[in-house]
């Protein structure tokens, strides 16, 4: 649900900011608002100058342009270790496809 979604983008933004998320991480957080079903999607666009736009299926959720939060997130799929034990199928998904999808 929804809930869980919320609470690994806090578990992994209180790591990237050293256990204080910043007002505009909370603002990101708080975008996620719908319950995900199994046609759910969400896409994370990093724009260049340090922006985050984050879409819900197709919907834009919000924009954030905050260097430290772009980067935050970004690594959520790229640190050797996840704040949520649960998404490391979805980064070794994510890393073994990535390559291919840059050809």
């Amino acid at each position: 649900g929804v809930d869980k979604i919320k609470e690994a983008f806090k578990a992994s933004l209180k790591l990237s900011f050293g256990g204080t998320i910043p007002k505009y991480g909370n603002d990101f957080i708080a975008a996620f608002k719908n319950e995900l079903t199994e046609k759910s999607s969400y896409e994370f666009h990093f724009l260049p100058g340090k922006t985050i736009v984050a879409y819900e299926n197709g919907k834009k959720l919000g924009s954030w342009k905050d260097k430290g939060l772009a980067e935050a997130v970004w690594k959520i799929w790229f640190q050797k270790e996840l704040a949520e034990d649960k998404l490391v199928v979805v980064k070794k998904g994510l890393v073994s496809r990535l390559a291919e999808a840059w050809k």
